[in-house]
């Protein structure tokens, strides 16, 4: 399998998807899962590009930072529960 391009949505979704859907997944599970990465992916950039257009480029670049760090917290919870 070729190495998806992470600098695409759908790059990103495509190895988000090897990492976390079982092979033999159904196919509404990945259809759902990949519903979910982009409408995820849109609710981000919609509130980054609402921000920098109301109150410019650093006030989108502060919420950039605030969401990584609301990410990374995530990801810390999901793997302390196993």
């Amino acid at each position: 399998m070729t190495e998806p391009d992470l600098f695409t949505l759908h790059g990103a979704c495509a190895n988000y998807m090897q990492s976390v859907v079982p092979p033999d997944a159904p196919a509404v599970q990945r259809t759902e899962t990949q519903r979910a990465f982009h409408a995820g992916a849109w609710a981000v950039l919609t509130m980054l590009t609402t921000l920098s257009d109301a109150q410019g480029a650093d006030a989108g670049a502060a919420l950039t930072l605030q969401l990584i760090a609301e990410c990374q917290a995530f990801v810390e919870t999901v793997r302390a529960s196993g």
